[in-house]
């Protein structure tokens, strides 16, 4: 059957438009749809498990070098607060008592190893908080013992005069300890006594860990650039 439109001589505009909607709706319409083959879905899922097997240890390596400047931020804030301290008490170290009225820059009731979950630290309490006024920076983004302090004082300067340092820039004031049985564990109190059983530098940043120096500047380190006994000797300088 042939449908014509001028067959139907339209005897106005309306009657002409419905002729042209019949006319259209009579034609045949097919939509063909095709899905995804098998093979075709399992090469994007390839892709996508290649892409993620490169991207992730960069996001890693990415997340891991903003902790490690987040720690750097730390140290080197407690070393400026070291340093206005000296200023106040006739350029004096702070010391390692845990009561500030001793000049102990952290406070401690006792020892806090990770394995008891203890938060045995209070930087509150500590010579140096009134300078800094914050908990956070005294604890490293990385370490995951939870006690309230992720640093501890170069033990030979506390209580030292700043006049008896030569190279304050290459002596250490702060570093990240581990407890001795884990190197990427966290400090037992707060103190690092350099050359003595359980007092070793982390090295939770990437084998290596930050140290920050009298002079206020901090610098990350890889495992073993900063030992002791360095080659003068002297325990103020090099751990």
């Amino acid at each position: 059957m042939s449908y014509n439109i001028l067959e139907t001589r339209p005897k106005s505009v309306g009657q002409l438009w419905n002729t042209i909607e019949q006319k259209v709706s009579m034609q045949p319409f097919h939509a063909k749809r095709r899905g995804f083959t098998l093979i075709e879905l399992l090469v994007v899922i390839a892709i996508i498990a290649i892409l993620a097997a490169i991207l992730f240890p960069v996001f890693q390596k990415v997340r891991e070098n903003a902790r490690r400047a987040s720690c750097t931020s730390n140290l080197k804030q407690l070393s400026i607060a070291a340093v206005q301290y000296q200023q106040d008490f006739d350029e004096i170290m702070p010391g390692n008592a845990p009561n500030a009225s001793l000049g102990g820059w952290m406070y401690y009731t006792g020892f806090a190893f990770p394995t008891t979950g203890l938060t045995a630290f209070d930087p509150t309490k500590g010579s140096i908080y009134s300078y800094i006024k914050s908990t956070g920076v005294y604890v490293c983004p990385d370490d995951s013992t939870k006690q309230g302090d992720s640093y501890s004082i170069n033990g030979p300067i506390c209580g030292q005069a700043l006049s008896q340092f030569t190279q304050p820039s290459a002596t250490v004031l702060f570093n990240e300890e581990a407890d001795g049985f884990n190197n990427n564990g966290g400090t037992d109190d707060g103190y690092f006594s350099p050359g003595t059983i359980g007092n070793i530098p982390s090295i939770r940043h990437t084998n290596g860990s930050v140290f920050a120096f009298c002079d206020g500047h901090a610098k990350w380190f890889t495992n073993g650039k900063v030992f002791f006994p360095n080659p003068t000797g002297d325990p103020r300088y090099e751990l």
